[in-house]
């Protein structure tokens, strides 16, 4: 019998001041390097365990405004990989942060994990060394290369320096089984995502 998914929520926590996103480094594979994510916990919302797992594993304020489902980037149906039992559904939230300093110095996993503030394209670098790791290639979570569906999705983020928020939420199904995306993994597609809705991607 098939485990129903684990639902996961996918912060892309970034500065609107200096349009950098923040990334930390993975516990089992310390030289590489994610998004904060985790698990949605019972009676969370994906915006809610978005910001508590910013915080936990960046050490974002606590006090973060909570996007809440309406503000979706996209959702990954994720399959499971061969060494996996269930496969997983990535919430992408963005996580506005008004200040890079106002990072807390004391925070729950700083004895598990180093933190950088990164640009956008050194930021997909950082998501392209899971692929030549030989110690994660097989673990990144992938997906399919049916092309996304776009439904419109009504923001309540708060202004970003003239960015606008409002952006189309993105629903990729796992259940085509065609072959994997060629362009990798579902951290890569989240943070493309988010650069697109942002308008980020379109800096010289």
């Amino acid at each position: 019998m098939t485990k129903p998914p684990r639902h996961v929520a996918i912060a892309i926590v970034f500065c609107a001041q200096t349009h950098r996103v923040l990334m930390v480094t993975s516990r089992k594979h310390p030289q590489l390097w994610l998004m904060p994510k985790g698990g949605i916990e019972d009676g969370e919302t994906a915006g809610q365990a978005a910001v508590r797992e910013s915080f936990e594993e960046a050490g974002t304020p606590s006090d973060l405004f909570v996007p809440d489902d309406a503000d979706e980037l996209l959702t990954v149906d994720v399959p499971a990989s061969p060494s996996q039992k269930r496969g997983s559904v990535w919430h992408v939230h963005a996580v506005m942060v008004e200040r890079e300093e106002d990072l807390l110095e004391n925070w729950l996993e700083r004895h598990e994990r180093r933190r950088e503030w990164l640009a956008p394209v050194d930021a997909l670098a950082r998501i392209g060394e899971w692929y030549s790791d030989p110690s994660a290639a097989a673990e990144i979570e992938v997906v399919p290369s049916r092309p996304p569906t776009p439904r419109s999705a009504a923001s309540t983020q708060p202004d970003v320096s003239g960015y606008s928020a409002a952006g189309s939420a993105i629903s990729i199904s796992s259940s085509t089984g065609n072959k994997n995306d060629a362009k990798g993994g579902a951290m890569e597609r989240a943070l493309r995502t988010f650069t697109g809705v942002y308008g980020w991607d379109k800096q010289g």
